[in-house]
């Protein structure tokens, strides 16, 4: 296989763009965390990640990309949670605690979920996610 200087920057530009979505995704995330979800804007996102907005528009077209993308990786973790405690049979009221303590714990994935829930044109994919994590 040939290596050519061309496809090596190639490479490189999309690691680049790859690596500045998670830093984008991850600002966001520690933004929840430390703020109300409805305070969180896209202007604030871009500052934190020392970016422009223009430029965050670039990876997201709009707010709502860019929420579900930090919800899907809650979700993983939410998910993450449960599989674990499945492993030790739990009881419905142990599961319901550990629910219940995980969006407590982690506000910002409540008010995604109820962000989306509520507004009737909800992301396919991470609505089925959610619903698999439910269903356990």
């Amino acid at each position: 296989m040939k290596i050519t200087v061309k496809s090596t920057f190639q490479e490189l530009r999309v690691h680049e763009r790859d690596v500045r979505k998670r830093i984008i995704i991850n600002v966001t995330r520690a933004l929840f965390k430390k703020n109300e979800f409805h305070e969180v804007g896209m202007r604030r996102i871009a500052k934190k990640a020392g970016v422009s907005t223009a430029t965050l528009y670039q990876y997201f077209t709009c707010r709502d990309d860019l929420y579900i993308e930090a919800f899907k990786q809650d979700i993983d973790n939410f998910e993450k949670v449960m599989v674990e405690c499945f492993e030790e049979k739990p009881s419905i009221e142990k599961l319901t605690d550990i629910a219940i303590d995980y969006l407590l714990e982690n506000e910002a994935v409540f008010h995604m979920l109820c962000h989306f829930m509520t507004r009737g044109n909800q992301n396919k994919k991470i609505y089925k996610k959610f619903h698999k994590v439910f269903q356990y």
